[in-house]
């Protein structure tokens, strides 16, 4: 999502009746991929939650660098629904 950001805006614009899944891993996902796949998997800045810098700076807490997906939709004017649990997918589809 946050290498496309600009296809969600355009959907916004469009009012185009969709549904869009965002399943945050909090990876950046398709440069993990690229580094994977061709460097030998040297992976470099591509997990992006707090937890995972946080060996790394000697326990100095740092902020995670994932956007609030739900605030990002209602920015654009759309809806966002955050869903924790598996049992709660269907509900959210509802909405």
């Amino acid at each position: 999502m946050q290498m496309n950001i600009q296809e969600f805006a355009t959907a916004v614009l469009e009012e185009l009746p969709l549904i869009l899944c965002v399943f945050n891993n909090e990876y950046l996902g398709m440069v993990r991929q690229w580094q994977k796949l061709f460097y030998g998997k040297r992976y470099g800045m591509t997990n992006l939650k707090a937890g995972a810098l946080y060996r790394r700076t000697n326990g100095k807490e740092m902020p995670e660098y994932t956007p609030d997906f739900v605030k990002l939709a209602e920015s654009y004017g759309a809806k966002g629904i955050r869903v924790m649990r598996k049992e709660d997918i269907a509900a959210a589809f509802e909405q």
